[in-house]
């Protein structure tokens, strides 16, 4: 009886996956069949030679990127292992999450309001007498952003290999009088020789697939990649077969990273799991003390310095002003809206996901299980720009019109959400079905009834953290809405974004605080859920 009952919950959970899988393949596939439609009846009228640029500088820019931001993070994790029961460290932790969660157009209007050329670096200058004024636009402007976000990110992946090396390992190195140097090359680098090339896949792949920073710090056509090229290619020439074919061009270069980064970085936080932080047995020398704290004081000034620039500038601005128009109001409200929609579907089609391919592995149906492992890393590997470039050339072609398109950025939205959903919820599910499947048959308690009963008192606080940052990540976004223009739909960061081309730094100023600060606040609540699991 039990059998027959658990075979029947396996059927049910299954059916759902297949459903949501469904759902997924109708919104991925219809955006990539329209790219294929577009570009195969355009191939003869594109200057195909003129894309080789672009994917060129694409390429580039994301090396240099990523080669700067592990070169800057490593000597910096260094520095967070010698300087290991410091007071501060928490707190610096903790600062090197705020890029993680912070809008991408928001942490570039930092930069630009601090390196930019009426900036406060350059009022600094003037206040001195010197006239220099920083060229924030172009490859450089480009290289500081992707350095801003990605360096945080590099640290900390690092410092969870690190502090995952066994205390015996230290313990032997002060026994053996290792150097600084000998410490380096003998447990340092080894613990993370393994993982180097996914972090710096992965860096790359973000680096790559950038869109708002080269958007806003382009400056001029030689720093123009893929991303922004589709951009112009519909919204000012509008050539919908030159953007099919750039975006497959940069659907191909991606999904070779995306497969590089996702198998690596799932081996990266599966074993980074360690000590809060490495007992040393050693006293550190005065260089090593000295080049760490330089180290880290570089690294903390870099990370705080736009944000406090950013922070400064809005805090100056007349917000009863701003808070007195409609426009404010009315991105807020569409925002909210888009996320609260976008996080609901991610977090459904997530907890559908899961529990099919919770069943396959227990039925011991491997391959099954293997695709549906999958859905994550497909999700990350097509931003949402390419979804949103199909899905114009669909809307366009079809003479359906634009009514759709709020209905467009959500499902983009979702999908961008997805990975980060299925990495959060994951755990829970597993943990929930191992302890409550049996119980839950003996009682007779199926479906919806065991899933309002059982499922979601269990994974409550788990789905809480998905679902905000679901939300967090679709409120910040500014990929798909650029598409279709303010005059259909109007977010908050396409309001900022409309500001900052106006130059109405002011109001931009203002915007980029308020949706720092609601961004913060709903990722610190997902983290809390996730701490307090």
């Amino acid at each position: 009886m039990y059998n027959n009952q658990m075979v029947s919950v396996c059927n049910r959970r299954q059916t759902a996956g297949y459903m949501a899988l469904t759902i997924l393949i109708l919104v991925i596939g219809s955006a990539l069949a329209s790219l294929i439609y577009a570009s195969a009846g355009s191939l003869s009228t594109v200057d195909l030679a003129g894309i080789w640029p672009v994917a060129k500088f694409t390429v580039w820019q994301a090396f240099l990127s990523t080669l700067i931001s592990i070169a800057f993070a490593l000597p910096v994790a260094r520095a967070f292992v010698t300087f290991h029961e410091f007071p501060g460290r928490k707190f610096l932790l903790v600062l090197f999450t705020v890029p993680l969660s912070l809008p991408v157009i928001v942490a570039v209007l930092g930069i630009v309001t601090l390196l930019g050329r009426n900036g406060l670096i350059s009022q600094i200058f003037q206040w001195f007498g010197l006239d220099l004024r920083p060229d924030i636009y172009g490859l450089s402007g480009i290289l500081i952003a992707h350095v801003f976000f990605n360096m945080p990110l590099a640290v900390r992946l690092f410092l969870e290999r690190f502090n995952a090396i066994a205390n015996e390992h230290w313990k032997l190195a002060e026994t053996l009088r290792f150097s600084h140097y000998e410490r380096m090359r003998y447990i340092l680098f080894p613990a993370i020789v393994d993982v180097l090339p996914g972090i710096a896949s992965l860096i790359f792949f973000l680096c790559a697939a950038s869109y708002s920073i080269i958007l806003v710090l382009g400056g001029n056509p030689g720093t123009t990649t893929l991303q922004v090229a589709i951009y112009q290619s519909l919204s000012f020439d509008f050539d919908m077969g030159k953007a099919a074919i750039l975006t497959l061009a940069q659907l191909a270069i991606l999904t070779v990273i995306a497969r590089i980064a996702v198998g690596k970085r799932t081996e990266t936080i599966r074993k980074a799991y360690g000590n809060d932080a490495p007992r040393l047995y050693h006293r550190p020398g005065v260089n090593e003390v000295v080049l760490g704290s330089i180290w880290l004081i570089s690294a903390s000034v870099f990370v705080t310095a736009p944000l406090g620039a950013m922070v400064y500038a809005g805090v100056l601005v007349d917000h009863v002003r701003l808070f007195s128009q409609p426009d404010f109001w009315c991105a807020l409200v569409t925002s909210s809206t888009i996320g609260i929609f976008s996080a609901m579907i991610a977090v459904g089609l997530t907890l559908a996901i899961l529990a099919a391919h919770y069943s396959f592995v227990r039925a011991g149906k491997n391959g099954l299980a293997a695709i549906f492992n999958l859905v994550s890393a497909v999700a990350l590997g097509i931003p949402s720009l390419i979804l949103g470039v199909g899905w114009f050339i669909f809307l366009s072609k079809s003479g359906i019109g634009f009514s759709l398109v709020p209905l467009l950025i959500i499902l983009a939205n979702m999908i961008m959400a997805l990975p980060f959903a299925i990495q959060i919820l994951k755990p829970a599910v597993t943990k929930n079905y191992d302890a409550h499947d049996r119980l839950s048959a003996t009682l007779g308690l199926f479906g919806w009834s065991r899933f309002w009963i059982v499922d979601v008192p269990v994974m409550r606080r788990a789905i809480i953290s998905a679902l905000l940052f679901a939300f967090a990540l679709s409120l910040g976004d500014l990929g798909v809405v650029t598409l279709f223009g303010s005059d259909r739909i109007l977010t908050l960061p396409a309001l900022l974004f409309a500001k900052m081309g106006s130059y109405r730094t002011d109001d931009a100023a203002g915007l980029a605080l308020y949706l720092a600060l609601f961004t913060g606040i709903i990722s610190y609540l997902a983290l809390r859920a996730v701490d307090n699991d």
